[in-house]
């Protein structure tokens, strides 16, 4: 039962990473029409980030030490966003939305791993004795 509470900082930031790969995929590509390279980048990177993190907030909910994997790959996917503003250079407000969402995504997810990695060593380290 410990380790629901542990993984909890890995399901809440796992979870807003799926709230910010529903922005990325939505808003820049429908409401700020978004186009070209940016477009597609914003597509795949934004579903693949809502993806990973809704199997984040999947794994720390059961307990399943698999959850590192995603959040780390969530980790490169927004220090992605952070480089494709750069590389695509879109409008002034695409160029910023790709980096702010970048850092947090890469932030969120960066910290869910290391929270991720101490909990489970932590919880494989500790022997359900009772003296």
């Amino acid at each position: 039962m410990s380790s629901t509470n542990e993984s909890t900082p890995s399901k809440w930031a796992s979870g807003a990473n799926v709230l910010l790969g529903l922005w990325l995929f939505f808003i820049p590509t429908f409401v700020w029409s978004a186009s070209g390279a940016s477009f597609w980048n914003d597509i795949i990177v934004g579903a693949a980030i809502t993806i990973i993190g809704a199997y984040g907030v999947y794994s720390a909910t059961n307990g399943s030490s698999s959850a590192n994997w995603s959040n780390g790959l969530n980790t490169l996917l927004g220090l992605w966003m952070i480089a494709s503003a750069f590389i695509w250079a879109g409008t002034t407000l695409l160029f910023w939305n790709d980096i702010v969402v970048g850092v947090v995504v890469a932030v969120l997810a960066g910290f869910a791993t290391f929270t991720g990695s101490g909990t489970n060593a932590t919880a494989g380290g500790e022997s359900p004795d009772s003296h």
